[in-house]
Parts: C-alpha cells; sequence; structure tokens
C-alpha cells in the first residue's frame, strides 16, 4: 500500500492529481483461463454424458462459463481506458459492459459506504444525476474487484478527496 501511495504524492497544497485506475490484466487473464477450463469440462461431460442429468448439467455449465468467456473478453479488450479516475472536479467512473462514462463531483456526494467489492455513493437530493434514476434513495454502485490498485488504497484515496473537495 505504502508503493502506491508513494507513487500519487497527495500533498496538503489543495492540489489534487488526476489518478486514472484500471482493470487488472492478471485478474482477467486468471479468469478468462479459468473459464475455458469450466469450457472444456462442460463439453467433455456433454461428450460423455450416461445421463438425462448430466446432459442438462453440461449444458447449464457451457452456458454460463461461455458468457463469462465473453464478458472477461470484453472488458480485456476495453480494459486501455480507465475505469475509475478521481480528480479534484469529482470521480469519473467507466462501465465497461454498458459502455458508459458516470461523473459524480464530489459536492454532489452525500455519502461513500465501501464493501469487500463495492463502492455505493448515496447523491445529495439536489443532484442532477438523480433524475435518470428510478428510486432517489438507491445508490450508485461501482464495483472495485477487477481494479490494478488495491481496495485499501483506493478505499483512502476516495475518502481523501472526497473529505477534502466536498465544499
Amino acid at each position: 500500500m505504502n508503493e502506491e501511495l508513494n507513487e500519487i504524492q497527495i500533498n496538503n497544497t489543495n492540489s489534487f492529481p488526476k489518478i486514472e485506475i484500471y482493470v487488472n490484466k492478471r485478474k482477467l487473464s486468471i479468469l478468462t483461463f479459468a473459464s475455458l477450463i469450466f469450457i472444456s469440462m462442460g463439453i467433455f461431460l456433454f461428450i460423455n454424458k450416461k445421463e438425462y442429468k448430466e446432459e442438462i448439467i453440461s449444458i447449464f455449465i457451457l452456458i454460463f462459463f461461455t458468457i463469462c468467456l465473453l464478458i472477461f473478453v470484453l472488458q480485456w479488450l476495453k480494459s486501455k481506458r480507465p475505469v475509475i479516475i478521481l480528480d479534484e472536479n469529482g470521480i469519473s467512473y467507466y462501465m465497461l459492459l454498458k459502455n458508459e462514462n458516470i461523473f459524480i463531483k464530489w459536492a454532489d456526494i452525500k455519502e461513500i459506504l465501501f464493501s469487500k467489492t463495492f463502492i455505493y455513493i448515496y447523491l445529495n437530493e439536489e443532484s442532477s444525476l438523480l433524475a435518470n434514476r428510478k428510486n432517489n434513495n438507491e445508490p450508485i454502485v461501482l464495483y472495485m474487484s477487477e481494479l490494478k490498485m488495491k481496495r485499501n488504497t483506493l478505499i483512502y484515496l476516495i475518502t481523501y478527496y472526497f473529505d477534502n473537495k466536498k465544499s
């Protein structure tokens, strides 16, 4: 964690660097390889089926892991773009599967909560982003499991920027 923070160099002079966070290609490679293994197991089960249950299970395995493989390959192809960008104006989140970019100003954020794999951003009631949402109480959810930056470092950076740029 200290190595990543040393590279970023945050100081107290109210100048906030632009931080770009990318997808971890190593994790994507491992997930892609695991999907290929399960697809080959599904093909093996389908070819060597003895009962009707095995056929159903193998078809389910093939469909599920083929979808996973396609998602991972799509993420790999789009991994040249940063997923999260932090700067003095706000936080920008690029949704890989939807090919959308969401920008949230620090002043529009009421609260930020973190779980093991997600960041929940609750918006102020007067935020313009709430106009497109069905339920104003629902948070904007950012997925952080496959990011190149460590979870604790990302939480520290988002909290630091939010606390210092909220006003």
